[in-house]
């Protein structure tokens, strides 16, 4: 995944980086990727409009907090100035999150293990008349056997098995499933 370094050197994490996440890891076409983080971002709003807090199991509280009307100073004149009452959004990380983030151990591109596999997969025999391929796909760190026809789109880092490939292989650099690549 890239990541962009802010002035502060933290990490940015780019929306078009999530929605390729998501698109890599359900193996949905980007544009419904998108559509689910719209939707997301919209329920978000919408509830914490209405005062309403969202949970999320997993990962935590989203919440909203009245700020009430107030006096302020302008730092540059010293004028007085009314501050309007203002709803502020807030988030609380679930404890299992926190935890989460302990345990795991970052690791460097290079060192990305490759999908596990619960056994081994032997070669597909070439049968006569077969319409079509069959590809081992990694979908969420599990192999699922499909035909080439019900695969609907691979991010160029989506791993591949099958077909005289004795390897998991990236889908960019199978030139027979470069028309499925995005």
């Amino acid at each position: 995944m890239m990541r962009k370094k802010t002035e502060t050197g933290a990490d940015m994490t780019k929306t078009a980086e999530i929605m390729s996440y998501i698109t890599e890891q359900t193996g949905y076409a980007e544009a419904v990727s998108k559509s689910v983080m719209d939707a997301f971002v919209g329920f978000l709003a919408l509830s914490l409009r209405q005062g309403e807090n969202v949970t999320v199991k997993g990962l935590g509280t989203f919440s909203v907090k009245n700020v009430p009307a107030r006096k302020s100073r302008n730092p540059r004149t010293g004028e007085a100035v009314d501050v309007p009452a203002k709803k502020r959004p807030g988030f609380k990380y679930s404890v299992t999150f926190k935890e989460s983030i302990q345990e795991m151990a970052p690791l460097a591109e290079e060192e990305v293990p490759p999908p596990p596999v619960e056994e081994e997969i032997p070669p597909l025999p070439v049968e006569k008349g077969q319409p079509e391929r069959v590809w081992h796909i990694s979908e969420k760190g599990k192999a699922v056997k499909k035909t080439e026809g019900k695969i609907k789109s691979l991010t160029p880092s989506t791993m591949v098995y099958g077909n005289g490939y004795k390897t998991w292989t990236k889908a960019s650099d199978v030139p027979e499933l470069s028309y499925l690549v995005a």
